[in-house]
């Protein structure tokens, strides 16, 4: 068997080998709790700052403005990106919160 790579997903270490030229799951190695709750919490603010950067640049945007139908547009942009945080934050507690719901 050679090996191929070690990819790194999540902290969780996957060695693969090539066995006549098919890959092979060689060896799992399980991440350290601290080291996958910092890589987690890196991904979860990584997924907000997009929606909540829109937020911010819309806000600017609206400020400087005067246009009625561009300051509309604005709105419509702004009430966008506000329901995609709070959606992507309800489904944040969902699926990694102590309480479930």
């Amino acid at each position: 068997m050679t090996r191929l790579r070690e990819p790194a997903l999540m902290g969780i270490r996957a060695r693969i080998a090539t066995n006549r030229g098919c890959p092979v799951l060689v060896q799992v190695t399980a991440p350290d709790p601290i080291d996958f709750a910092s890589l987690l919490c890196s991904r979860l603010c990584h997924d907000l700052l997009s929606p909540v950067g829109a937020l911010n640049n819309g806000i600017e945007l609206l400020a400087d403005e005067t246009d009625p139908k561009m300051r509309e547009q604005c709105m419509s942009l702004l009430g966008d990106s506000a329901r995609t945080t709070a959606g992507k934050l309800k489904f944040f507690r969902l699926a990694f919160g102590a309480a479930g719901g």
